[in-house]
């Protein structure tokens, strides 16, 4: 019985109708600059405020 209310409820959510316009256009903004190889461009569609972190076998290098 509880599963069957809580199956309703999920059921009756109204779910989000999908990834909006921005988000789409960041994705294909990242996926073309990674695809041409453009480092430049991949880091301007990415957050100011994002992290690099390289792993390397003798150490980690950040770079902000």
């Amino acid at each position: 019985m509880i599963a069957s209310r809580a199956r309703r409820k999920v059921q009756a959510t109204d779910r989000p109708a999908g990834p909006g316009r921005e988000h789409q256009e960041v994705v294909q903004a990242f996926r073309a600059a990674a695809l041409s190889g453009d480092f430049e461009a991949l880091l301007q569609v990415l957050d100011p405020d994002v992290k690099l972190t390289v792993d390397t076998p003798s150490r980690v290098c950040g770079h902000t």
